[in-house]
């Protein structure tokens, strides 16, 4: 077993820390929150060897915006996600937030 990793997904260099990530049941796309946005990566995309990979490799997901996302929970059948994100007052006035999605998952 080797360590090296199977595939790198890097966020743009303003976006801070990764704070969550949730797989989804599809094996298709990944939910990955930062301080600035949550994305979903489109893992099924297998363009790389032909150097013809999408300029952006991921998709906004709207809502969250400034505060460290805590948790991503999605129902093992895509069709509900729930984030939550909150900067607990640190930064002198509190965005405590959850939101709920409703979605549809990729075929595979």
């Amino acid at each position: 077993m080797g360590s090296d990793p199977v595939r790198t997904l890097r966020l743009p260099m303003n976006s801070g820390p990764v704070t969550a990530v949730a797989a989804m049941p599809n094996g298709r796309s990944l939910v990955c929150a930062s301080t600035d946005n949550v994305r979903m990566w489109n893992l099924a995309d297998d363009s790389a060897s032909d150097g013809a990979r999408a300029a952006v490799p991921f998709q906004i997901v709207p809502g969250h915006h400034g505060g460290a996302i805590s948790s991503i929970l999605v129902d093992e059948r895509s069709r509900y996600m729930l984030t939550t994100s909150g900067n607990r007052g640190w930064e002198g006035s509190s965005n405590n937030l959850h939101l709920g999605y409703e979605i549809s998952p990729l075929d595979r």
